[in-house]
């Protein structure tokens, strides 16, 4: 009989407990939950998540001999967290060029063509893109990588159509 009763007094202490437990916690953590989703609303409307990104660039921190290792810059959101060191397989697919600035007399003539032409076409750039191999790489030179599929969060990338050098 007294382990009835103690049984019966837990159970009801358990409740009321779980009572207090509940009101305690609707009345005094509703409002923050609220305040919280109200505050990740305008932060996401702020900094919209990127979607889809096919393009990287970043430093080179190593060359290997299929791949180059690259420290990728941080996202423009800071609130997403995308890998910061990057391997970036390099096959025979892979076409890699650097980018050399053209003289302002040929940027110039380009332009004045493409002026005359009624701007048809894709617009002169101020550098030309010429082709080297993975032996002209150096550490600590400026990369675009550039994808045919999202790789935004890729730790190893695998599917790069060109990587683009920017000159030291």
């Amino acid at each position: 009989m007294e382990n009835k009763k103690l049984i019966i007094a837990g159970i009801i202490f358990l409740c009321i407990g779980l009572m207090l437990g509940f009101y305690i916690g609707k009345t005094q953590g509703g409002d923050k939950v609220a305040e919280y989703n109200a505050l990740t609303q305008k932060v996401n409307t702020l900094f919209p998540r990127t979607i889809e990104l096919a393009v990287l660039s970043g430093y080179i921190k190593e060359i290997k001999s299929d791949s180059i290792m690259v420290d990728v810059t941080n996202s423009l959101n800071p609130f997403e967290n995308f890998p910061a060191l990057r391997e970036v397989k390099i096959s025979s697919s892979t076409e890699m060029v650097v980018l050399k600035p053209k003289s302002d007399s040929a940027y110039a003539k380009e332009l004045a063509d493409y002026k005359a032409h009624d701007s048809q076409g894709r617009p002169p750039t101020k550098a030309t893109e010429s082709k080297i191999s993975l032996k002209n790489l150096v550490t600590g030179q400026m990369v675009a990588i550039i994808s045919d599929k999202d790789i935004k969060s890729d730790v190893v990338i695998t599917s790069v159509s060109k990587i683009r050098v920017t000159p030291q």
